[in-house]
């Protein structure tokens, strides 16, 4: 697959280089997933069982990681190519969350990672 290439900041497409730019490969497969990882569940309108449960549970009180490991995984999943993912790492401090995973796709290894305000 073919896609535009976005920025890793904000999600805009990336005209640094004055034109709109095409990424595929393993390239296009980690921007894809940084994607999907920050979609937050309910904020698609036709698949609202998409995303992450950010305000019902990664930013509260009672945060449990091992849910949020286990919807980055699953979301991860459904991004076309990727074949395996395993989390390295998920930690949270005060209302600042970090996580790291390893990718695996047919075009090798990648890693995604972000800091959720």
């Amino acid at each position: 697959m073919t896609t535009i290439k976005c920025n890793s900041d904000n999600g805009d497409f990336d005209i640094s280089s004055g034109d709109l730019e095409l990424i595929s490969g393993l390239a296009e497969v980690i921007q894809t997933s940084e994607q999907t990882v920050k979609q937050s569940r309910g904020e698609l309108k036709y698949d609202a069982d998409k995303g992450i449960s950010y305000f019902q549970n990664a930013f509260k009180d009672d945060f449990n990681p091992q849910l949020f490991e286990a919807e980055v995984r699953d979301q991860l999943l459904t991004v076309a190519n990727v074949t395996k993912v395993d989390i390295v790492s998920v930690e949270r401090k005060n209302q600042e969350l970090t996580y790291s995973a390893n990718i695996e796709t047919p075009f090798g290894k990648g890693a995604i990672r972000d800091r959720i305000l």
